[in-house]
């Protein structure tokens, strides 16, 4: 980010490092997600055409040369969360609604008053974090088909025919088709809000606290398999294992560690 109020985006090769492409876009980003070909860009940027709030701005570019394909704003002060793409609609969860874009053009195709933070494509409908439930939506009607749990704040993770989610204390699980409630279990004795921190990899589901700590769930009963102290940022799986950035290091933890 520079003074000027611009971000700007490095494409590097994997094996080389060298610099293989690069753009400038407007405003501050909030997060980057590959779709296809395309790189889309959550940005946010102070504006005094929306009375000196926030326009949220939802940038395409493309993935290889970094050209910007496409840009459309949203005047509102809400942050960007996350993206998901449906057929030929990109689906963006903002703190005060859910908005879909046309990936060709970026033309909005609706804008409903959810609070969404992480909207999942699941055979045709959105899984979701929608007013602190996990809500499966329609995406013809943007009606709910079920809603579960409370206190839900975070990406929802499938495993076979079930979903499950961070809450702001630990994680709850519930079917796929009508929502039933599985099991839930509170990981935390204070509230705490660490939702891009599930995971699922090789029979567990991985998950980094707000208290420091790294746990390993059985998905079909929520017992832990495994623990450690660990002072996560970010947690993403592997072929082999999972990978945890804390504090200053990032680890490959095998899936061995934890038989």
């Amino acid at each position: 980010m520079s003074d000027s109020g611009a971000s700007t985006i490095h494409r590097f090769d994997p094996e080389s490092g060298q610099q293989q492409a690069q753009t400038q876009i407007e405003g501050y980003i909030e997060g980057l997600t590959a779709i296809g070909n395309l790189l889309v860009c959550s940005t946010v940027e102070e504006s005094s055409a929306y009375e000196e709030r926030y326009a949220n701005r939802i940038i395409a570019v493309d993935r290889t040369s970094l050209e910007q394909q496409w840009t459309n704003a949203v005047g509102n002060d809400a942050f960007p969360s996350s993206v998901t793409r449906l057929d030929d609609t990109l689906h963006v969860g903002f703190s005060n609604f859910l908005v879909g874009f046309a990936v060709s053009d970026g033309t909005i195709q609706y804008r409903a008053p959810l609070t969404t933070g992480y909207p999942v494509a699941y055979q045709g409908d959105l899984i979701a974090d929608v007013n602190r439930k996990l809500r499966r939506i329609n995406t013809e009607t943007l009606e709910y088909e079920w809603s579960v749990g409370s206190e839900v704040a975070g990406r929802p993770v499938f495993v076979g025919d079930s979903v499950a989610a961070p809450t702001t204390d630990g994680i709850m699980c519930a079917t796929l088709a009508d929502g039933q409630q599985r099991w839930s279990r509170t990981l935390e004795d204070v509230s705490g809000l660490t939702p891009d921190r599930l995971v699922y990899q090789d029979g567990l589901l991985w998950y980094g606290t707000a208290t420091e700590e790294l746990y390993g769930l059985v998905p079909t009963t929520g017992e832990t398999a495994f623990s450690m102290d660990a002072d996560l940022t970010h947690i993403a799986a592997t072929t082999q294992g999972v990978v945890i950035n804390s504090g200053y290091e990032t680890l490959e933890l095998q899936i061995a560690l934890a038989e």
